[in-house]
């Protein structure tokens, strides 16, 4: 009955399935503290309030079949094979006919928990995706303001003295922002060349405002076609180029790493910068810490493809990100 109203929203259904759930479980424990005499009339009255309870949870679930409700095909087929091995028995052992199969209640139940925990496991990943995908539209939005702000400045100083360069700019931000808002929301998948291009837009601008302060190097292999859940890897770059350049005056050196290797890619973002020291780097790794993109990365990569990213930092020593993109594609 519970699984029945999880197909449907309307309070009306909801309420009555919850009527019928209570009466089941009282009946079921007063059976079972209970003596009762074999065909008594309470057993009829038990029979039949069981039957009007099978009735109506068939009729949720055939109503969610015609609704197209998803997995409620599945579910209607699991329900009607228990409420055969239910109906068997009850007529075998009441004597209406002769089956040489035996009791088989068991056993159909059984098929029936296999079904709804496989539909159950099913619903639960479709929430986590939901709730991973709220918090990814949410990063897709997250242009920092300073971000764009000093991105234009910047154009607009180049403007005069170098128009060729506020070009380039420009078309950089163009990447970037459509990077940024132009998506498939339903499918969350982008070719990893396209992140990739989106990462160099990124950190050419960057480049350009922090001139010699910033050393961006790219060692990409060639050939690598395959998608990715899309800003699996940006925001990571754009967290060593913070944090990296975070009270230090000196400048730092960001490390891009495509490479393929037997059964996975490697995608690393390495930096040498300040590093991160015990307390935050265990608060990264047990997803307690307060970011958004790091955490996000992470639970998509155990969902997606049941594996996460690695993080290797010493103080004063920079840091090193991994992901292993199976060849493979996605697990889940």
């Amino acid at each position: 009955m519970l699984i029945s109203e999880s197909l449907f929203k309307e309070e009306r259904l909801k309420h009555i399935s919850k009527i019928f759930t209570i009466i089941a479980i009282i009946f079921s424990i007063f059976i079972i503290f209970t003596d009762i005499p074999v065909y008594s009339s309470k057993d009829a009255f038990y029979d039949g309030s069981f039957f009007i309870m099978l009735v109506y949870s068939s009729y949720i679930l055939v109503k969610a079949v015609v609704k197209k409700r998803k997995r409620a095909v599945l579910l209607c087929i699991g329900s009607f094979i228990m409420y055969f091995g239910a109906f068997h028995d009850i007529l075998r052992g009441s004597g209406v006919f002769y089956s040489k199969i035996g009791e088989i209640n068991a056993y159909t139940y059984f098929i029936y928990l296999l079904i709804f925990a496989y539909v159950l496991s099913q619903n639960t990943k479709e929430y986590q995706l939901s709730i991973f995908n709220s918090e990814l539209n949410f990063l897709h939005a997250q242009i920092q303001p300073h971000f764009l702000f000093n991105t234009i400045n910047t154009i607009i100083t180049y403007c005069r003295q170098e128009p060729n360069v506020a070009r380039e700019l420009l078309l950089d931000l163009s990447t970037y922002l459509r990077g940024k808002f132009d998506y498939d929301s339903e499918n969350m998948q982008i070719a990893l060349k396209e992140e990739i291009e989106l990462i160099k837009s990124y950190l050419t601008i960057e480049k350009v405002r922090f001139g010699d302060r910033l050393e961006v190097v790219y060692d990409i292999d060639d050939n690598i076609d395959i998608t990715v859940p899309c800003l699996i890897f940006q925001p990571l770059v754009e967290n060593a180029v913070k944090h990296g350049l975070k009270d230090n005056i000196k400048g730092v050196k960001i490390q891009i790493l495509v490479k393929k290797m037997d059964n996975y890619i490697s995608l690393q973002v390495k930096d040498n910068g300040k590093g991160i020291d015990e307390d935050t780097l265990f608060k990264l790794l047990k997803q307690e810490s307060t970011g958004v993109g790091i955490n996000n990365t992470s639970k998509r990569l155990k969902l997606y493809y049941d594996t996460d990213l690695m993080i290797k930092s010493s103080k004063n020593q920079g840091t090193c990100i991994t992901i292993k993109i199976p060849v493979g594609g996605k697990k889940c």
